[in-house]
C-alpha cells in the first residue's frame, strides 16, 4: 500500500503540535498499563534526548529504541486490560470513525487489551491539532471504559507516543507494526485476522 498524500494539521493557536504535517502513528495506553518502574523509565526516555542534545538522526534512533521497550512491556498485558471487553474496543473504533468529522482519516489501527495504535491522516480541510484528535478519542471513550459504576478516575495515560510518517518506508513500517500487534500480544496467530485490527 502506498503512503497517503501529505496534508496539514493546520495551525491552531496555542497548540505546540499544530504546525506539524502529515500522517502519524499514535500509541495511547490505559493509565494502569505499565508498572511504576516502567512508567519512570518512560519518563527518563522522554527527557533524555533533550539532555543528550542528539542530532535528528540520533534522536530518531533513540525514539525507536524507547518505543520498542514500551511495546515489549505493553504486550505483557499488565493492568486492567479494559480494552479486552468488546464493547470498550468497539467504542474506541467508533471514535476513530468519528474523526472523519474533523477531516482526519484512521485507515489502520489495532486495539489491544491495554493500549491502541492508530494511523492518523489529516485531510486538506483539517483544522485540528493532532493533540486535539487524541484528546477527543480519549475523552469520548473514557465513560465506556469505566467499570463497576465508577464515574471518575483516570482511564488513559496522559502522555502518548506520536511518530510522524514522512516517507513511504515509515508508513510501511507503521502499518506492519499495527498488523503484527495481535500476534505479538498472543491474541492471534501470525497472519490471522483480529477483530480490532484493520
Amino acid at each position: 500500500m502506498s503512503a497517503p498524500a501529505v496534508a496539514d494539521f493546520r495551525p491552531v493557536s496555542g497548540r505546540r503540535d499544530s504546525a506539524r504535517t502529515g500522517a502519524r502513528l499514535i500509541t495511547v495506553r490505559l493509565s494502569d498499563s505499565l508498572p511504576a518502574a516502567a512508567r519512570l523509565r518512560c519518563r527518563e526516555f522522554e527527557s533524555a534526548p533533550a539532555d543528550l542534545r542528539l542530532r535528528p538522526a540520533g534522536l530518531a534512533g533513540w525514539q525507536r529504541h524507547a518505543f520498542r521497550l514500551l511495546e515489549s512491556t505493553l504486550h505483557a498485558d499488565l493492568g486492567s486490560c479494559r480494552l479486552r471487553d468488546p464493547q470498550a474496543a468497539a467504542a474506541v473504533v467508533a471514535e476513530f470513525a468519528a474523526l472523519a468529522a474533523w477531516d482526519i482519516a484512521v485507515p489502520h489501527f489495532s486495539v489491544m487489551p491495554n493500549h491502541w495504535h492508530a494511523l492518523l491522516v489529516p485531510g486538506p480541510h483539517c483544522t485540528h491539532a493532532c493533540s486535539d484528535a487524541v484528546r477527543r478519542v480519549k475523552t469520548r471513550t473514557a465513560a465506556a471504559l469505566r467499570t463497576g459504576g465508577a464515574t471518575t478516575g483516570t482511564i488513559w495515560e496522559s502522555a502518548w507516543t506520536e511518530q510522524r510518517l514522512r516517507h513511504p518506508r515509515a508508513w510501511a513500517e507503521a502499518l506492519a507494526l499495527i498488523r503484527r500487534n495481535p500476534a505479538l500480544a498472543g491474541l492471534a496467530r501470525p497472519g490471522e485476522a483480529h477483530p480490532w485490527t484493520r
